[in-house]
This record gives structure tokens, C-alpha cells and sequence, in this order.
């Protein structure tokens, strides 16, 4: 079954055309097997968190996990920031992927990030 890359109401009022056009590429240019958190941008904000911009792809048929999951913030392997989430206001339908930002307050960070070389995994 084909993917489709969609947005969230709120996204679709709020980004720019920019980085709709940036979301786009990046979802086009996939080769392969889709990872489930296809890094697209990281960034600290003035209090120092951690804002981790990802696009989720729920590739199976079944219901997308909606429980707190721990999801860990990776640079080149390494963990620099974990913390906990729930998908629930996502509502991923089967097939589809979508941008969202994860946000890791800077408590929940080891050290500080270098915002390159990203990857976002679940806990195992």
C-alpha cells in the first residue's frame, strides 16, 4: 500500500511554505524501507529545549500505539536526550506519515546537543 504524507490541522495553519515544500522533498526522496522517525530539523529554543522535528510513518494496517512511550533523541549513535510521549493527539492512520515535533525539555537532555548526525528511536 502506497504511503501518503499528510499534516496536521494545526501544522497546515502555522508553517511555512518553505518547509511545507522541505517536508515534501524529504518524503519523496525515501528509498526503500521507511524508518518510523524520519529526522527532518533539530533546534534549541530560548529555554534551551530540545525541539526535535521528525516525520512519523505509520507503515503498518493496524492502530498507531497511543500510550506513553519513552523515545530517546540519538546523535551519530550516541543518546543525548530522552523523554516521555504520547502519540494520542497525533491520530496516525495506517499508511501515512506525518511531521511533528518532539520537545525535550532541557532536564531531560545528557548533554548538550549538536543538533546534527540525528536520529529518534523508541526505547527498546
Amino acid at each position: 500500500m502506497m504511503q501518503t504524507l499528510k499534516f496536521e490541522e494545526a501544522w497546515q495553519r502555522t508553517i511555512s511554505e518553505k518547509d511545507v515544500q522541505a517536508i515534501k522533498n524529504v518524503f519523496a526522496a525515501q528509498q526503500g524501507e521507511l524508518q518510523p522517525f524520519l529526522p527532518l530539523w533539530q533546534a534549541l529554543n530560548h529555554r534551551g529545549d530540545l525541539l526535535v522535528t521528525v516525520l512519523v510513518q505509520h507503515t503498518g494496517d493496524g492502530e498507531w500505539p497511543n500510550d506513553e512511550r519513552e523515545y530517546v533523541y540519538l546523535e551519530d549513535g550516541e543518546e543525548v536526550a530522552a523523554n516521555h510521549f504520547s502519540l494520542k493527539r497525533l491520530g496516525l492512520k495506517p499508511h501515512v506519515s506525518m511531521p511533528w515535533t518532539f520537545i525535550f525539555p532541557k532536564e531531560t537532555q545528557k548533554k548538550a546537543p549538536r543538533l546534527k548526525g540525528a536520529a529518534l528511536r523508541l526505547r527498546p
